[in-house]
């Protein structure tokens, strides 16, 4: 929302400031929905709604929202698409899983780090594959890492960000893991049913 606001101040052309504002608005939107996410995953609700949906326009249309705001924070961001397919999923929520990880990915790496986005099929099903080129994950916490109050090193993190992830996911009959070696990086691979 900064990144978009800073950027509305030094735009004159009318129809830029107005893909912006709709920018804007789409992440305020996202952060309420982020507070009702929280709400729900301490009552135990579920709130997904389910549609059919194109793989490239969900992962399109992360990346519009995202890409300046990596790379004004000094990152790298690298995406692709290798599938033409069609998933039932609620785009808000599948895409708030994406920023989750991507902001988790973003602490973990120093200035000029790579953060990867990719889709493709794999069995029958889309594999996205959420990658950072940061310093991995803790074997100590690896094992747990979707439980909640889990953390590690992280300036204001509350251990929900991932658990909530899976929860997600497991809702949208898919499932998540993840792959991690230290000094490497993390990639986390999301699998959902493909239609």
């Amino acid at each position: 929302i900064y990144g978009f606001v800073d950027l509305m101040c030094e735009e004159e052309e009318q129809e830029s400031r107005t893909e912006f504002a709709e920018i804007i608005n789409q992440q305020i939107k996202t952060l309420t929905n982020m507070t009702t996410d929280v709400l729900d995953f301490a009552k135990g609700k579920s709130n997904v709604l389910l549609r059919k949906f194109p793989v490239d326009k969900l992962v399109k249309e992360f990346v519009r929202f995202f890409e300046n705001d990596i790379k004004n924070r000094g990152y790298k961001l690298e995406w692709s698409i290798d599938v033409t397919a069609m998933i039932y999923v609620d785009t808000d929520k599948l895409k708030r899983v994406f920023m989750n990880i991507m902001k988790n990915a973003l602490e973990a790496m120093k200035k000029g780090g790579t953060f990867t986005l990719k889709a493709s099929e794999v069995n029958g099903e889309v594999e996205f594959l959420l990658s950072d080129s940061g310093k991995g994950i803790p074997e100590a916490i690896k094992d747990k890492l979707f439980d909640s109050f889990v953390t590690s090193g992280k300036k204001g993190g509350t251990g929900l960000g991932l658990a909530i992830a899976k929860k997600v996911v497991q809702e949208h009959k898919g499932r998540i893991e993840v792959e991690s070696e230290v000094g490497k990086g993390t990639t986390f691979k999301i699998y959902i049913p493909k239609l």
